[in-house]
């Protein structure tokens, strides 16, 4: 039997994390344990987290290994990082080598995300402000298309995307309607989009 787990990397601000874990065989009529340690490639306070049992009940394929992460005020200033690997025991091998290991990154900051530059022509610098408008200006499930705020369109083409196009004026109405600054200091020129 082969135990198989998808990788992401993804910030999190806190939640719980589902992570499938999948085995590649026949299930069995009793539950199965499988095995997972905590890198050493880790830099998380393990008060912070929580896992679920690592568990295939009995007659299936697929578990879902729960992470909880809970808040403090540390991940306002700090990115943790949790890594956890796949490991064989008595019931499981471990199945393809890439995807043995996931890593989750959490954090109570705004991050720029890694789509920004690509569209900065529209978004302009980044501000902590502005991304919070666009993720409630464009939420998953808005745009047809199947794009939202954590899953922008690979190129920033007006003509190829209208609808987030459509979606970025929205947001720019928003900043010349409303005054907002940096990090609510009026010292500061205010946020306007380009």
């Amino acid at each position: 039997m082969y135990l198989k787990i998808a990788w992401i990397q993804a910030i999190f601000f806190f939640s719980t994390v589902k992570i499938p874990v999948r085995i590649m065989g026949i299930s069995s009529n009793v539950d199965r344990k499988y095995s997972v340690t905590i890198s050493s490639e880790s830099d998380y306070d393990p008060a912070l987290v929580e896992l679920s049992d690592f568990v295939i009940p009995a007659n299936e394929y697929e578990d879902t290994l729960y992470v909880t992460i809970k808040n403090d005020v540390i991940l306002e200033t700090k990115i943790m990082k949790l890594k956890l690997d796949l490991v064989a025991n008595n019931d499981f091998e471990v199945g393809n080598i890439y995807n043995k290991s996931i890593e989750i990154s959490f954090t109570d900051q705004l991050i720029k995300p890694s789509w920004w530059n690509t569209w900065q022509i529209y978004f302009g610098t980044y501000y902590k402000e502005v991304y919070q408008a666009w993720i409630q200006i464009y939420p998953e499930g808005a745009d047809p298309t199947g794009y939202y705020w954590n899953n922008m369109p690979p190129s920033a083409s007006w003509i190829s995307y209208p609808v987030t196009y459509a979606f970025i004026q929205a947001l720019e109405k928003f900043f010349i309607d409303n005054v907002i600054y940096p990090e609510n200091d009026s010292t500061k020129p205010r946020i306007l989009l380009p």
